[in-house]
């Protein structure tokens, strides 16, 4: 928080507005290449994604508090205005409280993790549970189905990221010098494929982050090596997340918690493959020369032709051509005259500039003097002077006083 005076401060701004960076702009080309679309929302991320933290299903039970205001059919909701812990729900409140979170996802599974998470510490903690306040009726049933289809959707999310990490996978077990050719999408713009692969933005380290564009050679290294001992080290632990997706549709349904420990799995494997793809794609178009010398290890590769994030190398040829001399400028404080028609003289005198020259720097100004000398010649006139006393107080000859008043 910043202070503006004693007392007074200026909080940072909340999260989910997601500002950007200052130089962040530096790569902003309206209406140029659209490349703020071209970057995925794992493209374009900082950070690795975080853990959900989730308690155990009793103090879910007891604990936690669900929205539960609104219809229990409806497909959009207003802000809630009353919460109940599961154990105090009646059984509409909990078809309720289901459905207010069902429904952000049912329609766009691309919705953030929590969310999906958020669903999950409601409807596998609730699965089995009879505990709800009344008598059971027909929202005990309806409550039941709709369990199984919560349970349906929290599967295909967790099913769909571990199936793109696979595919990821399989991508890079392939040689680099392979990559980069197929970077493009179906419906993408070459310019927009270039995009993902340069501007990308990759880790070296675990607290330092480098545009694909702008790394050194040895950041281009460092950021395979982490991101491979990244890859690793997730990989060995996604038979967690295939084993609790097995759960999810049978009898043995898995708790929140561990629902949130493989998502946060499977969203560690697509964050990681995601960025390590579009590295590989982003060598390749940075180092096309690599594909005519493929047994070349990386790190010499790079040392030998990587292009950013040092000095352009010296190219022979023709020395430079001077620079145009640019438009001499007047400084205006040189001036003293007080008449419109001694300024090109005193310029003249003073800079050594020729007639037509200066008659061009000064026209604005001189343009400007004869207005304010005509405005303020009316003026006197009008508070009853003579031509002739006008004439000498703005510094003219009586006979061309009539002259500046030609329409008067």
């Amino acid at each position: 928080m910043s202070e503006l005076s004693p007392g007074v401060t200026i909080a940072p701004p909340p999260p989910e507005l997601q500002l950007d960076e200052d130089d962040d702009h530096r790569f902003d080309w309206p209406g140029r290449y659209g490349q703020r679309s071209a970057l995925s929302a794992v493209q374009a991320g900082k950070a690795f994604p975080e853990p959900v933290e989730v308690g155990a299903p009793e103090p879910l039970r007891t604990g936690k508090m669900f929205a539960c205001s609104g219809s229990p059919d409806s497909s959009r909701y207003r802000e809630a205005t009353k919460f109940r812990a599961m154990r105090d729900m009646g059984w509409e409140e909990a078809r309720i409280a289901l459905n207010r979170l069902v429904e952000p996802v049912r329609w766009n599974p691309t919705e953030t993790t929590s969310q999906y998470v958020a669903l999950a510490e409601f409807a596998l903690t609730a699965i089995g549970f009879t505990g709800f306040v009344g008598r059971r009726g027909e929202h005990a049933v309806k409550l039941r189905d709709a369990l199984g289809d919560a349970g349906k959707i929290l599967h295909q999310r967790l099913n769909t990221m571990l199936q793109e990490a696979v595919r990821n996978a399989a991508q890079l077990s392939r040689p680099i010098t392979l990559h980069g050719g197929d970077m493009r999408g179906s419906h993408e713009s070459f310019a927009n494929a270039i995009v993902r692969a340069f501007w990308t933005v990759v880790p070296t380290t675990a607290e330092e982050w480098v545009r694909v564009v702008e790394a050194t050679p040895d950041q281009a290294v460092a950021a395979l090596d982490y991101l491979r001992a990244t890859m690793a080290t997730w990989d060995t632990r996604r038979p967690v997340a295939a084993g609790i997706l097995d759960r999810l549709l049978t009898d043995d349904t898995p708790t929140a918690a561990e629902y949130a420990e493989a998502i946060h799995i499977a969203d560690m494997l697509v964050f990681t493959s995601t960025k390590l793809v579009t590295l590989y794609a982003g060598l390749m178009h940075s180092m096309p020369i690599y594909r005519l010398y493929p047994a070349t290890s990386e790190p010499e590769a790079i040392a030998l032709w990587w292009p950013w994030g040092r000095p352009a190398p010296l190219v022979d040829g023709a020395p430079p051509r001077p620079p145009k001399p640019r438009k001499r400028l007047l400084d205006p404080s040189l001036i003293t005259a007080t008449r419109p028609q001694d300024v090109v003289r005193e310029v003249m005198q003073k800079t050594g500039i020729n007639r037509t020259t200066v008659q061009s720097m000064t026209a604005p100004m001189r343009a400007q003097m004869r207005r304010e000398r005509q405005y303020r010649a009316g003026r006197l006139l009008g508070e009853g002077l003579t031509k002739a006393e006008v004439a000498r107080r703005v510094g003219l000859s009586p006979s061309r006083i009539s002259a500046l008043f030609r329409t008067r």
